[in-house]
């Protein structure tokens, strides 16, 4: 009844290792280490005393890994007690195996020693690139120490398939194929895992009556995940600026708590969330505010909120069949024969006015935000008047000592310091 574990070999090389990482870091993961699975025949080399390292993962030279077990060098292998320490482990086999291992290659080592020159690229999240990076391959901390594979590290993962284009859209998903191009893969990735929903009843019974638009059949969107297992993850922005300000984040922040969503799915936002930095600078200005409010009139056009019900109706003249022409052509010849035409219309002018109202709803809180945003722009520039401004001469307060007696003294205002950026 415990977890499955994997077993395999994998290097610790990723697509974006030159983004966050020194040359000599990216050539060390790419071809001098792998991480691999210990198994029981391995027990003569590490020795009994690691005989409880069954399934566990470790970090060993390549070229040692090929050699005789009795002719390899000693240290080749570590084992990380967690992922953030896999980092230094490596640090360790840079610094004490590769520069006397008797098993790399002439051409390996010269490719080794070319690269060691160059200074490592000093950036806080590096630490936390390499430890994304372990989850991505399938690495996970186990209890009491130590690391093994969840999954099989040969499988691709959802980057994986964004980096070669070719990872499949759900069909319910709110994005569509040419988006891709227009944002960054953490996005696109993280929008592919909801869908279209409208607002209920039920939401308002569930607390969400401090929403601005209470109208039931207000579009938002919802955790895919969640819908498929009755969980409840559902948003409800109400412009397109507030969707790309406050609800983005928080659909990041309830997939990666979300536990129908799965691990790879999550390790997968992880890693692309460090691909974003340099994402942005390739795409056009202005691209996140387009996008939004594409998706934005996309949620919120008739053709998604009838498109249920037209699927319905045609389903309903699909079953009517034969015998509903047959019925009409009755009715023709009766007194009756206008009755179904004019249901037809009060039916299509009840929709186009709930259309309508709909529209006016939007439009009256798109009017009401831009009146608030204009009048906080309109506080902030007098009050900015007001502090640069010189006290006028009226203004200057007078003190006098206590009782009457004194002559008094005349407090002026200070001058700013000039401070210069």
């Amino acid at each position: 009844g415990g977890p499955t574990w994997f077993h395999g070999r994998v290097p610790l090389a990723k697509n974006d290792d030159q983004h966050w990482l020194s040359d000599l870091q990216c050539y060390v993961r790419s071809e001098c280490v792998e991480a691999f699975t210990v198994k029981s025949v391995d027990f003569s080399e590490f020795g009994a005393q690691e005989s409880e390292t069954v399934g566990q993962v470790g970090i060993r030279c390549v070229f040692c890994a090929q050699a005789n077990p009795d002719d390899r060098a000693r240290g080749h292998v570590v084992f990380p007690s967690s992922i953030s320490e896999i980092h230094q482990n490596v640090n360790d086999l840079m610094r004490r195996h590769f520069n006397m291992c008797p098993w790399m290659p002439k051409d390996s080592r010269k490719m080794y020693k070319s690269v060691r020159g160059f200074s490592s690229k000093a950036d806080a999240n590096a630490n936390t690139y390499w430890a994304d990076a372990a989850r991505e391959l399938g690495l996970v901390d186990i209890f009491g120490g130590g690391v093994r594979f969840w999954r099989d590290p040969t499988m691709e993962t959802p980057a994986d398939l964004l980096t070669r284009n070719s990872i499949q859209r759900k069909s319910l998903s709110i994005l569509k194929p040419e988006d891709k191009s227009n944002m960054t893969d953490f996005l696109f990735l993280l929008l592919s895992q909801m869908q279209r929903c409208e607002f209920s009843i039920i939401d308002q019974q569930k607390g969400r009556r401090s929403l601005k638009v209470k109208k039931v059949g207000f579009p938002g969107v919802e955790c895919i995940h969640c819908a498929k297992n009755g969980a409840y993850g559902r948003y409800f922005p109400i412009s397109s600026k507030v969707f790309g300000d406050s609800t983005a984040p928080s659909l990041h922040t309830h997939e990666m708590a979300c536990k129908w969503c799965p691990d790879e799915v999550k390790s997968s936002l992880s890693y692309l969330h460090h691909r974003v930095i340099y994402q942005k600078s390739e795409l056009r200005g202005g691209w996140k505010k387009r996008f939004y409010e594409e998706l934005w009139e996309r949620l919120h056009s008739p053709q998604n909120s009838k498109k249920k019900s037209e699927s319905d109706d045609e389903s309903g003249l699909e079953s009517g069949g034969e015998g509903a022409d047959e019925n009409a052509c009755e009715s023709s010849s009766g007194d009756d024969s206008s009755k179904v035409p004019e249901e037809h219309i009060e039916n299509a002018n009840s929709e186009s006015e709930s259309d309508n109202e709909v529209g006016d709803l939007i439009a009256s809180a798109a009017l009401w935000l831009c009146t608030q945003d204009d009048e906080e722009e309109k506080k902030m520039k007098r009050g900015r008047i007001a502090r640069e401004a010189p006290t006028p001469a009226s203004r200057i307060v007078q003190k006098f000592a206590v009782g009457g007696r004194g002559r008094g003294i005349v407090t002026r205002p200070k001058r700013r310091r000039l401070i210069h950026f």
